[in-house]
């Protein structure tokens, strides 16, 4: 006769054996044969770190992997930052408000990537709607000072979801928040910076930084987005990985070696993040 810990066991086990096997198909299966490509070249079945070696002494390559870090941390520097603001803007809402402005901000983020940069330039761009009424009736031309399709329009459109994902992350933490630290900060005579750089920021700090972690990797691994916007002209690592997997230059070895520098950066983040997330009481993720 089965125990009833036993029968819960299988229970257990078929309820997440779904879940498994989609893990192992779509996630473990095509990391293991890129770390496989990665350390093996067209010609030879042999390991060889000649792909690592080839990306490390291109400059290219180089400049592709530090555009591609440098517009994330930028990228998730501005949406940690309005994303706090508005986490905290909810604290002050009542929850019907809160989560209205949350459903809205939830739309950028089951948008394709491609759908937020064509909207950005048909406002944006050289014949953009915003573009125009700014040259008609005040006679600025906005390409002159700001081209959206550029590593700054890249930032400003993933600012559009990004937002989203930091804010969402951020109002548990700013909700959980201790209302009496603060009034006890003031009380005993702190002001208003010194309130928060040595009582919230400590308390929050765990969040803030989960937040950016967690904007950092959508970023850096972001595809559709920067194809739209700054296309072939483009030098990020992901632009590099899909030239690499098309018809007219096919090296998938190459392409894998340089998809292993994105997993290089972002799988130990997302370790950190995870830890993050067990300290942030009521983050939402």
């Amino acid at each position: 006769m089965v125990s009833p810990n036993t029968k819960s066991f299988l229970i257990d086990v078929l309820l997440v054996s779904p879940f498994l096997l989609l893990l192992v198909f779509f996630i473990a299966i095509p990391f293991a044969v890129s770390i496989y490509y990665s350390l093996t070249s067209g010609s030879s079945s042999s390991f060889t770190l000649s792909n690592f070696i080839q990306i490390y002494s291109s400059p290219s390559y180089l400049n592709s992997i530090q555009n591609s870090v440098v517009i994330s941390l930028e990228s998730a520097a501005l949406s940690t930052l309005f994303g706090a603001l508005l986490a905290y803007a909810f604290t002050l809402l009542s929850p019907t408000v809160r989560d209205i402005i949350r459903s809205v901000l939830l739309l950028p983020i089951i948008y394709p990537g491609l759908v937020i940069a064509f909207s950005l330039v048909i406002l944006l761009g050289t014949s953009g709607i915003l573009t125009n009424i700014l040259a008609k009736y005040f006679g600025f031309y906005l390409p002159d000072v700001f081209n959206v399709r550029s590593y700054g329009g890249l930032i400003l459109a993933y600012q559009s979801f990004l937002i989203g994902f930091t804010s969402i992350t951020l109002s548990g933490v700013f909700l959980s928040l201790d209302k009496s630290l603060i009034e006890a900060s003031r009380s005993l005579g702190a002001g208003v910076f010194q309130t928060i750089f040595r009582v919230v920021l400590p308390v929050i700090a765990p969040g803030l930084l989960a937040a950016f972690i967690q904007a950092f990797i959508i970023a850096i691994s972001g595809y559709g987005t920067a194809l739209a916007l700054v296309g072939g002209g483009g030098n990020l690592i992901t632009l590099r990985i899909i030239m690499l997997l098309s018809d007219v230059t096919y090296e998938p070895h190459l392409a894998s070696a340089l998809a292993m520098n994105i997993a290089m950066i972002t799988i130990p983040l997302a370790l950190i993040y995870n830890r993050l997330l067990k300290k942030v009481a009521g983050g939402v993720v």
